[in-house]
């Protein structure tokens, strides 16, 4: 296996960072991308565990941070529609709406401007004034968006926050770091620290991760002048005959995994 000093950010959230006792790495990203501090109440269940995605309640259970990486550029629609879903799935009326914090670690060059951090939210200003007014509501409920655009960074850290997005890009942590918590992750998220059977299994998924985006590419391309949803429903049935996992076909090509389930069946009975 390639020599890596720490295991990537996407496999740790996904087989780590969901221990209770390893909760603190995840609330110290938290506390340098929001600027305040986050105390994670409780990790909730995806009933897939399909995705590269992992949910958190904070704030006392009334905040949803939903943390997600992604390698393909369908990642805006996937954003939103994560989002609404996670509204639907928690909230039994429009009363107990809570609020959603959705944060997704780019992998590619997403094109939306030269920055590398964004930070997207909903206001209401009114539009008959002159003057800049903004309607103030009793409950702040609306989603906040933040994408973190891992190649646009220039591997200069100015503050924590820089930090994590140079870990998250080189996956081992700048040298000089003052965070303590990154000097915590250094620790447990070392690749020595594994078993020799983790070990095989994580080397296991890097050289997945390569293949995939290989076929993954060469999909893309076959089906570069189709039409935009059924080249998405192309692509999944090449990338189901080619054996790909569920979460990676969803990933790579924004379908439901409904959709993608769908896909499945119809390509065993062909």
């Amino acid at each position: 296996m390639k020599k890596r000093e720490l295991i990537s950010f996407d496999y740790a959230m996904k087989h780590i960072l969901r221990e209770k006792e390893n909760l603190d790495i995840l609330e110290g990203f938290l506390n340098a991308l929001l600027k305040e501090d986050v105390t994670i109440d409780e990790i909730l269940k995806n009933k897939d565990n399909k995705e590269n995605t992992i949910e958190l309640l904070i704030k006392g259970g009334k905040t949803i941070v939903s943390i997600q990486h992604s390698k393909e550029e369908d990642y805006l629609g996937r954003m939103i529609w994560k989002t609404a879903k996670t509204i639907l799935d928690r909230n039994k009326n429009h009363t107990s709406i809570e609020k959603i914090i959705s944060v997704n670690i780019l992998y590619f060059n997403s094109c939306i401007g030269k920055g590398y951090v964004y930070k997207g939210e909903i206001s209401f200003k009114d539009w008959q004034s002159i003057q800049t007014s903004e309607l103030i509501v009793a409950r702040d409920i609306f989603p906040e968006y933040y994408l973190i655009n891992v190649e646009n960074f220039d591997n200069e850290a100015k503050n924590e926050l820089d930090e994590w997005i140079y870990f998250f890009k080189h996956n081992e942590i700048r040298e000089g770091a003052v965070s303590k918590i990154l000097a915590t992750t250094k620790e447990r998220l070392s690749v020595t620290k594994m078993t020799e059977k983790e070990r095989q299994e994580y080397e296991q998924y890097l050289n997945e991760s390569k293949i995939n985006v290989s076929v993954l590419q060469n999909i893309k391309q076959e089906g570069i002048n189709q039409g935009v949803y059924q080249e998405k429903i192309e692509v999944a049935k090449k990338a189901i005959m080619k054996g790909l996992k569920i979460e990676l076909i969803m990933e790579m090509t924004g379908l439901t995994f409904k959709e993608v389930e769908k896909l499945m069946s119809e390509c065993k009975l062909t």
